[in-house]
């Protein structure tokens, strides 16, 4: 019993998520964006980075949201990268189950970007697009599809 009682004691005296995962990962939300990770306790900046590598493996939003940050062009370090941003996830799911006895974890699936993503919006970027290239867009939808 412990065991399950020292990470409550320790992440109850911070007063919000964001807090927790500065000061336990070194991670705020600016700097997650470049992929940088603080120093923070980097015991607990390690176990929620080998959490986040092992929810990659997985079905769910977590693993789905590692892949999708490791696979964005742009300078390498994709996979360290995304194992920064899940780890605090991570952490800031743990900061939430812990501090609220009523809170409890519901994944949002794997697919849950392809849900909210607005096709017609894409459409009418991607057209934009192509348009200020030069060329003429006429845009029709595939029946199976639909």
């Amino acid at each position: 019993m412990a065991e399950a009682a020292w990470p409550g004691a320790i992440l109850s005296r911070y007063s919000s998520d964001g807090f927790t995962a500065v000061l336990i990962g070194g991670w705020s939300r600016s700097r997650e964006i470049f992929g940088q990770c603080g120093h923070g306790n980097t015991y607990a900046k390690r176990i929620a980075v080998l959490a986040a590598y092992a929810a990659a493996n997985t079905d769910t939003f977590l693993g789905e949201r590692f892949r999708r940050l490791a696979a964005r062009p742009g300078g390498g370090g994709g996979r360290t990268k995304a194992g920064c941003a899940v780890g605090r996830s991570i952490l800031v799911i743990v900061w939430h189950l812990l501090n609220d006895p009523a809170a409890r974890y519901r994944d949002l699936g794997p697919d849950w970007h392809a849900r909210h993503t607005d096709r017609s919006r894409k459409a009418r970027s991607a057209r934009r697009r192509l348009e200020a290239l030069g060329y003429d867009v006429i845009i029709t939808l595939w029946e199976d599809a639909a």
